[in-house]
């Protein structure tokens, strides 16, 4: 008798995103808060963070918009994380602890956040809103294929 052979394949989510990368010097926290005052969204924090390959966690925000079936992230990029002080100089007078900077996506070191969503009207109207927050230094939008690590894009059902 032959053997039966099923083979999967596994395709990543064929869903199109949209993706606006954000530089601004407020916490995750206020700048939520800005988008949900000044330009009609209602983000409102995930429980589940997102980590990166060490283990970090970063912040994640999530509306959706069931009257137009649409999806959005807001995406915290950078966090300060602290090391036990390493006695580098024994004359220190204090033992300050070693902060380093961390990224949720290494190749956009600068970006402070990311919105993500699955509709590309939202996202561009999105957009020109977020231009007139005093608290956003700048936003520009980005292809999704220039991410190494497309995994923590895709939302969660």
């Amino acid at each position: 008798m032959a053997i039966k052979r099923h083979l999967l394949t596994l395709e990543e989510d064929t869903k199109t995103l949209y993706v606006l990368a954000i530089h601004s010097e407020s916490e995750d926290y206020q700048l939520a808060f800005q988008l949900n005052k000044h330009c009609n969204t209602s983000f409102k924090r995930s429980k589940d963070d997102i980590s990166n390959s060490q283990n970090v966690l970063f912040s994640r925000f999530i509306w959706e918009d069931l009257a137009y079936d649409t999806q959005y992230a807001l995406l915290s990029n950078k966090k300060q994380i602290e090391s036990p002080a390493i006695a580098i100089n024994s004359t220190a007078l204090f033992d300050l602890p070693v902060r380093n900077q961390v990224s949720l996506f290494p190749e956009f070191k600068q970006v402070d956040f990311f919105i993500v969503s699955n509709d590309q009207t939202a996202i561009e109207t999105l957009f020109e809103s977020l231009k007139l927050l005093p608290i956003v230094s700048t936003a520009y939008p980005v292809s999704v294929a220039q991410f190494k690590n497309r995994s923590h894009l895709i939302f969660e059902s």
